[in-house]
C-alpha cells in the first residue's frame, strides 16, 4: 500500500475508535449501541422541589391541543387540552394493570398547561398522566396505556414502583396547606377520577397520596394537610362515579372538644357536626 494511503487509513481507524468512544459500541447494523443510556424512569417526581422551581409560569403555551370530551358507557372522558410528555414507558401489563390513581401537588405556581409545557421537556425527567388546573383545566400529558415518571421509589398494594401500575395526577397547588384548593379544582378532578374508576373498575380503596406510598416515608408532603377528600368524592359521585370503598388508611379518631374552664355563668358548648375532625388519611 502507498504510505500516504496507508497513512489516511491509519487516520481514518482512530477517528472511527474515538467516535464509537462517544456514541457507544458500533454493532453489525452500523447504529450506535443504547447499552449504558437512560431508557426509563430515573427515579423522580414531580413535586420535588428543585423541580417545581424550575417551572416557569409564564412560559409560552406551544404544541398544545384541544380534545373534546368523549363518551363512554360510563363517565364521559372530560374535555380537555393535549401536552404530550416524552417521559413515560410502556406498561408491561398495558391498560389492564391499571390498578390504583396518585393523588399529587405541584408545589409550583404554574397554571395546568405550563406543568404539561415543562413535563414536555425531556429534560424535566418527569410527568404525570393528568394536570387539574384551578380554574378546572384538565390537561393530558401520556396516555394511560404508558407509565408517566411520577411516583419515583415508592411502594403500594405490595408492590415496588408505583409508576408501573398506576394514573399519576398533579393537582396545581402551592402545597404550603394554606394554598386553597377551589371547588372549580375540585369539580374537574372529580370528573377525571369518575371518568378513570369506573373505565378501570377501581374504587376509593386504591386512591391514595404520593406521602403514602413514597418511600422512605416522610420523603413527601402530597397532596397538603388542606386537600379536602371528602370534597373530592363528593365530585366524583356527582360525575356518576363509586362511592364504595375506604381509602387505604386508618381514619383519626373525632376530635373531642376540650372541657371548659370553670366559670361563674354556665356555658353550653355546641356538639361537633358527624364529620367534624374527621379525615380519610392520617395526620402527617
Amino acid at each position: 500500500m502507498h504510505p500516504v494511503r496507508r497513512t489516511l487509513s491509519v487516520l481514518a481507524l482512530l477517528v472511527w475508535v474515538a467516535g464509537c468512544g462517544r456514541t457507544g459500541t458500533l454493532q453489525s447494523t452500523g447504529r450506535p449501541s443504547t447499552m449504558g443510556l437512560k431508557q426509563a424512569d430515573p427515579g423522580r417526581s414531580p413535586c420535588d422541589h428543585d423541580i417545581a422551581r424550575r417551572i416557569d409560569p409564564n412560559a409560552p403555551i406551544v404544541g398544545a391541543r384541544r380534545q373534546a370530551a368523549v363518551s363512554t358507557n360510563g363517565p364521559d372522558k372530560p374535555a380537555m387540552v393535549a401536552i404530550d410528555s416524552p417521559n413515560r414507558y410502556a406498561r408491561a401489563g398495558g391498560p389492564d394493570d391499571i390498578k390504583a390513581i396518585v393523588l399529587h401537588h405541584t408545589a409550583s405556581a404554574a397554571d395546568a398547561e405550563r406543568i404539561g409545557m415543562f413535563f414536555s421537556k425531556p429534560s424535566s425527567e418527569v410527568s404525570s398522566h393528568y394536570v387539574v388546573g384551578k380554574n378546572g383545566v384538565l390537561v393530558q400529558c401520556v396516555p394511560d396505556s404508558a407509565a408517566s415518571w411520577h411516583a419515583g421509589p415508592s411502594k403500594f398494594l405490595g408492590r415496588d414502583n408505583a409508576n408501573h401500575f398506576t394514573i399519576g395526577i398533579e393537582i396545581c397547588n402551592l402545597g404550603n396547606n394554606s394554598d386553597p384548593y377551589p371547588q372549580t379544582q375540585y369539580e374537574a378532578l372529580g370528573r377525571l377520577m369518575a371518568f378513570l374508576m369506573v373505565r378501570y373498575n377501581l374504587n376509593w380503596s386504591v386512591v391514595t397520596r404520593h406521602r403514602d406510598i413514597a418511600y422512605p416515608l416522610g420523603r413527601k408532603t402530597d397532596t397538603s394537610n388542606n386537600f379536602d377528600v371528602e370534597a373530592l368524592r363528593r365530585a366524583v359521585v356527582a360525575a356518576g362515579g363509586p362511592s364504595a370503598g375506604l381509602l387505604p388508611f386508618p381514619t383519626p379518631a373525632p376530635t373531642v372538644a376540650p372541657s371548659p374552664a370553670p366559670s361563674a355563668a354556665p356555658s353550653i358548648i355546641p356538639s361537633p357536626s358527624p364529620s367534624a375532625g374527621l379525615r380519610f388519611f392520617p395526620a402527617p
